[in-house]
């Protein structure tokens, strides 16, 4: 019996044991195989699996990464797809160089996408923004308005002053204009005040206070006193948000490919052998030839041509943009400060690009007695252009109304034409109507009329075609406007110019009415005096008359310094005279002008700047559109640089104002080491800066005015004194955490000297030796020490 049961026990065992060894013989086994196709290398290693019954299956986004496509396939749970489903592909695994050898077809093979965008190029981080204040002002007295005895009577001076603050909570702003003339008299209109916070992580800003609604092509934005929640691409200047042409091939081998946009190279680089699709190109918007090259390492040659159209009318795939907003209306802007509509009104407006080719959109707004919502959709037409449809109603307490509108815009035989067209119906209303009603001036006792209902028709047409006899465009344009009212305008315009000779151009342009005798004509021509002056001779014709100018003009540039003026004559139906100039200096740009026409005679003089309050200072600028940086040098008189244009010098304090900055753009400043103390020391002389919108930020380049330095020269010990210490030689200072390299004539600048220095000099052959030397600083001047004795130690 004992031995019965020890039997039975031994062939449990024995078969639990045979289980477990099928059992993990059975289990399948994971794989990172590299992959070859057609006898090529792809350089990459994708992960397989070997399922129990031998059968190999790959991860399906790995293998279309690698050039088989596995598009239309069933994927497991782990999204790995059986390599034996694959069409037109056959494989061979080696287990042995644990590498899987792939045969395919050419329509087997999945693009290998290639992006014309370098993987360098990151997207900027905004720095920290200042919190200070600023105030933009611009200036304006006058004098004159009367015979050429009145030229220097005082007429009165207006100003327009944007206030703003800003810092890490965003941006406070405002404007306001304010006047006085010769009587006394003074008079403000706050414009706007608003309240804006940006968060660049997921593109959206907040408003609130006097903003301007969203809108498309369609619609009309109006002014309101509220709140507002918007997408802002603006945050991301590295972000195209319309669809950018991709360009496809295919290489038999490894080859270099480039491509060129309108003959114009904007790509170069390798790809392996199979088809390849390259994105990201950068284009312009409008028409274009993208040129592809494919050579081979023999040097042979495949070219290939493709049209495209890009426009930002389009939104790339996936992207959403949307604006929400409520308020009240504003009413009478730049005529009454605090004047607004008393019904609660709210708006949401959407973009979203669905596709390459197909973009929708949505409105919505209303309020008490309205509501109005549409939908439209925006779709490429291939190579040739872009067109839209878009449909809108509306109910109020007038009644109910539609709108429809429809815009094209393509190319064809080299040829330009763009047209829109559109048409509202009944008592269509939005917010712009029902908040715009009828007023009665105060003064002249006059009735206005608001922005009134949208308009019953507009049709608009542009046609620009080249010229069969010269290398030219022509451009035809033609607009319709038929009011609510009933009134109707129909406009007719021409405009031609080119270059002829050497950059001289003329130019002719036309309109004429089609409800009127109103008309219009122009031609001219500029001819180039040296590099920025130019001199224009024109004549024109009206329905009042013909006149002919002669214009001479030096145009005033961006950089500080830089001065423009112009001096005009004309005769004919009327007189006009005119004599300006400007300057753009460091603190402000000041202009000036004077001026007849027939017999009035005007002068003005105009002063534009701002005052800033950051960074721990107060400085003088010109206006402030955007950003700024306070760049911080610690040395005065020193040029400091925008994109390679001087800016300015720093004052007393080694610190100035940049303005002009981009914001959330990388900015370049620099500065000319060259006005430095001879013994500063400075961390870097060209700093990369992304200022947040509006807003200012602190350049430092890090400028160490006293550093304990000294240019010191090193000789040889007892062997021969007189001979310096080779190049190359390091030079280690006791106390001292960065060390010093020897150049010409045994010579080393040393930094964190104190008044007695012990160092240890490595020299290239191995050898070292020891000095001892004594330093004393010298404000303004280079610290130079001779013939320090550096004795050798004996070798370990």
């Amino acid at each position: 019996m004992a031995r019965s049961g020890y039997r039975l026990a031994a062939l449990r065992l024995t078969a639990l044991l045979w289980v477990m060894l099928l059992s993990s013989v059975a289990q399948a086994r994971d794989l990172y195989l590299e992959v070859f196709i057609n006898g090529v290398s792809t350089e990459y290693i994708a992960a397989f699996r070997e399922t129990p019954d031998g059968r190999l299956a790959g991860d399906a986004l790995q293998l279309d990464n690698v050039g088989i496509s596995t598009r239309s396939l069933a994927t497991d749970a782990d999204g790995m797809v059986n390599l034996q489903h694959l069409q037109g592909v056959s494989f061979r695994y080696d287990e042995a160089t644990q590498s899987i050898h792939f045969e395919a077809v050419e329509n087997a093979r999945s693009e290998r996408k290639v992006s014309a965008v370098s993987a360098a190029v990151q997207r900027p981080q905004p720095d920290a923004a200042l919190t200070g204040a600023l105030v933009n002002y611009s200036l304006l007295a006058g004098a004159g308005g009367g015979d050429a005895t009145d030229i220097f009577t005082f007429e009165g001076l207006s100003g327009q002053f944007e206030p703003r603050i800003f810092g890490r909570f965003g941006v406070i702003s405002g404007s306001f204009v304010a006047q006085t003339d010769d009587e006394g008299f003074y008079g403000s209109r706050r414009l706007d005040t608003t309240w804006s916070y940006s968060d660049v992580d997921v593109m959206r800003s907040y408003t609130a206070g006097d903003l301007i609604t969203g809108g498309l092509s369609w619609t009309r934005p109006v002014r309101l006193g509220g709140v507002q929640i918007s997408r802002d691409f603006g945050l991301r200047p590295d972000l195209v948000t319309f669809p950018i042409p991709a360009i496809s091939g295919s290489a038999a081998v490894p080859s270099s490919v480039e491509v060129y946009i309108d003959n114009a190279r904007r790509y170069s680089g390798d790809v392996p052998a199979g088809p390849f699709r390259i994105t990201d190109l950068p284009v312009v918007t409008g028409s274009g030839t993208a040129r592809l090259v494919v050579r081979d390492a023999q040097g042979q040659e495949v070219v290939s041509d493709s049209a495209f159209f890009a426009t930002g009318s389009l939104l790339a795939p996936g992207l959403f943009d949307y604006s929400v907003e409520a308020g009240f209306a504003r009413l009478f802007y730049g005529v009454n400060s605090f004047d607004y509509d008393d019904r609660l009104m709210g708006s949401a407006t959407f973009r979203y690009g669905w596709n390459d080719w197909l973009t929708v959109e949505g409105h919505v707004e209303g309020g008490e007695d309205l509501l109005n919502g549409g939908a439209g959709v925006v779709f490429g037409l291939g190579p040739f252009g872009v067109a839209s449809l878009a449909a809108a109603g509306s109910t109020s307490s007038a009644g109910q109304g539609m709108l429809a509108a429809a815009s094209l815009e393509f190319d064809i035989f080299e040829a330009r034409i763009s047209g829109r067209m559109q048409r509202s119906f009944g008592e269509y209303d939005d917010i712009a109507s029902v908040t715009a009603a009828p007023f009665t001036d105060v003064f002249d006792d006059i009735w206005l009329l608001g922005l009134g209902r949208p308009a019953r028709a507009i049709d608009q047409l542009a046609v620009s075609l080249p010229l069969p006899f010269d290398d030219s465009f022509i451009n035809f344009n033609y607009t319709r406007l038929e009011t609510a009212l009933g009134d109707e305008t129909a406009l007719l315009g021409a405009t031609y110019s080119r270059s002829i000779l050497k950059h001289t151009n003329i130019f002719a342009s036309g309109f004429t009415s089609l409800n009127d005798d109103a008309f219009g004509a122009f031609v001219g021509l500029t001819v180039p005096i040296g590099q920025k002056v130019s001199v224009t001779a024109s004549a024109s014709a009206a329905e009042d008359g013909t006149y002919g100018t002669i214009d001479a003009i030096r145009p005033e540039g961006w950089e500080t310094g830089d001065y423009g003026w112009r001096i005009r004559a004309g005769q004919g139906s009327r007189t006009i005279r005119d004599l300006a100039g400007s300057y753009r200096g460091e603190y402000a740009r000041v202009a000036a002008t004077v001026s007849q026409f027939d017999d009035r005679y005007d002068a003005t003089i105009n002063a534009t700047g701002s005052i800033v309050a950051a960074g721990g200072g107060v400085f003088a600028t010109n206006w402030v559109d955007d950003a700024f940086a306070i760049v911080d040098i610690g040395a005065p008189g020193v040029v400091v640089s925008h994109e390679n244009r001087p800016v300015g010098t720093t004052g007393p304090g080694g610190r100035m104002i940049v303005p002009r900055l981009r914001s959330y753009e990388v900015n370049a400043v620099s500065i000319d080491p060259s006005a430095l103390p001879v013994d500063a020391m400075v961390e870097a002389t060209n700093l990369r800066v992304t200022p947040p919108d509006r807003s200012g930020v602190l350049v430092d380049f890090g400028v160490e005015a006293a550093p304990m330095a000294a240019l010191v020269e090193f000789v040889h010990g007892t062997e021969n004194p007189s001979e310096p210490i080779p190049v190359g030689t390091v030079v280690s200072v006791a106390g001292v955490t960065e060390d010093a390299l020897v150049g010409y004539d045994g010579q080393a600048y040393v930094t964190g000297l104190s008044a007695r220095n012990d160092a240890t000099l490595q020299l290239p052959d191995g050898r070292r030796c020891r000095a001892q030397f004594f330093y004393a600083p010298s404000p303004g001047e280079q610290v130079v020490i001779d013939q320090v004795v550096c004795a050798f130690l004996e070798e370990f």
